[in-house]
């Protein structure tokens, strides 16, 4: 067997013995008893320090490239243990993609399914599909199930793809397993939810806290507390989200976003009045607009990038929304200077709303008819006392009362040939009708227009 023999002459390590334990240990994805081995039994081998970083590749530990820095380049299997040898999560400088892949492809079996979830987690940090779909395949090629590592992999790879959906439901099922590998599966799991805007069960956070507790101390604490204060905001517990998020700032940006997108105008209000400059922007303009619509457009407007200072720098989403907020903070002239030159129909209308709030009536009925709102240009008229145009465009009741004031030419003929009589019983009968309008007029238009 590869591990007998292993000391020589005088209790002394035999340096070709322990060179064939230790390849074997490598062969079998042994990192840790390699590493053990090497330890108990040093050698004065050249390749010892290829030995030690590959068996701490295989272990998942974190450290120096060692003897392969800056070999990810190499036409030779050198290349793919340069690249799982770097302690970042991504890939610095260019890799060798033919050579990894054909060194990755000539592994073992269950070498290709133990390294390749990590070799993929530094492809997919780069955003490199393509290549992650490679190792899938070289890894699923062999018949049978590749273990829960691959399985993660392979769920993962679908998030990235766009298959959201079903990689959910694999990584739901995975984390309901055991072992660190459900413990990843969890946090990706959170990650996916809020990647697709979608709530979580209260319990996940629960549960994510017993993970946490059996982690404390390893890479994953951290990913785990972030989760937790995520799955927390899912469960619709915002006041216990930003509790926490405190403890986790790297938790902080994603909460925002998810307030923006997802909270209740209750835990709007409580927890974004006062703006935070440290939330992602997109979130920061839905704010705004959410404040807005509650009628408080001064805290909506403090959630805004400054584009007061140089209108013509800013975005065109910044400029009109800004316009809205000035609009509802009744200042006409600013939304007239922010929406110039903005085209499209909402900004149009922002521009007649405006000349509204100025008294220009004529002006604002000629926009809401150009954009071909007709209800609203004839709010426009009401208000401007236009009667005869109301009259002409109106129905029902309000063309009744419109035609009431709108100017007419009186038939002075006929006048003259009633007499006193006659006219007396005209005018009674007229102001009958007037008032039977008027009161049509009161039941049949809603309260908000009548207060106009």
């Amino acid at each position: 067997p590869a591990t007998f023999g292993l000391m020589g002459e005088f209790d002394q390590p035999d340096p070709i013995a322990v060179k064939r334990a230790v390849q074997f240990y490598l062969y079998l994805g042994f990192g840790a008893e390699a590493a053990q081995l090497l330890k108990q039994m040093p050698t004065d081998d050249p390749d010892k320090d290829i030995w030690q970083t590959m068996a701490r590749i295989l272990d998942s530990r974190d450290g120096e490239a060692g003897p392969f820095q800056s070999m990810q380049s190499c036409d030779t299997a050198a290349a793919l243990w340069a690249v799982l040898a770097q302690p970042e999560k991504g890939i610095s400088g260019k890799p060798h993609l033919a050579a990894i892949l054909r060194s990755f492809s000539g592994l073992p079996l269950h070498l290709r399914r133990h390294i390749g979830p990590i070799l993929s987690e530094k492809f997919m940090a780069q955003g490199d599909t393509a290549t992650v779909r490679a190792i899938r395949d070289a890894i699923l090629r062999a018949p049978g199930d590749p273990g829960p590592d691959v399985r993660l992999m392979m769920a993962e790879l679908a998030v990235a793809s766009g298959d959201a959906e079903s990689a959910s439901k694999d990584l739901h099922a995975l984390s309901q397993e055991t072992g660190p590998t459900a413990t990843k599966a969890l946090v990706s799991y959170i990650d996916t939810l809020v990647k697709e805007r979608k709530s979580a069960d209260p319990k996940m956070a629960t549960t994510l806290a017993a993970h946490l507790l059996e982690n404390r101390g390893t890479a994953l604490e951290a990913e785990l507390q972030r989760a937790r204060v995520l799955a927390i905001a899912l469960g619709g517990d915002f006041d216990a989200a930003f509790t926490e998020v405190a403890q986790v700032p790297e938790a902080q940006a994603t909460l925002w976003e998810l307030l923006a997108d997802l909270g209740s105008d209750d835990a709007v209000l409580t927890h974004a009045i006062a703006p935070d400059p440290k939330a992602p922007l997109a979130a920061r303009r839905i704010l705004a607009k959410r404040l807005n619509t509650f009628g408080l457009p001064d805290p909506a407007l403090k959630w805004l990038p400054d584009i007061f200072a140089d209108v013509a720098a800013a975005s065109d989403d910044d400029r009109l929304l800004a316009a809205e907020i000035a609009l509802r903070r009744h200042d006409a002239q600013t939304t007239l200077r922010l929406a110039a030159g903005l085209s499209g129909a909402e900004a149009a209308t922002l521009r007649a709303k405006a000349q509204t709030q100025l008294g220009d009536l004529a002006a604002a009925t000629g926009l809401f008819d150009a954009l071909g709102d007709s209800a609203s240009a004839l709010q426009a008229a009401r208000k401007a006392q236009e009667w005869q145009t109301v009259s002409e465009n109106a129905e029902g009741a309000w063309q009744d009362a419109a035609a009431l004031l709108a100017p007419t030419t009186p038939d002075i003929a006929d006048a003259e040939a009633e007499g006193p009589l006659a006219r007396t019983k005209r005018l009674l009968e007229r102001s009958a009708a007037d008032r039977a309008t008027l009161a049509s007029l009161l039941q049949d238009v809603p309260t908000e227009v009548r207060a106009e």
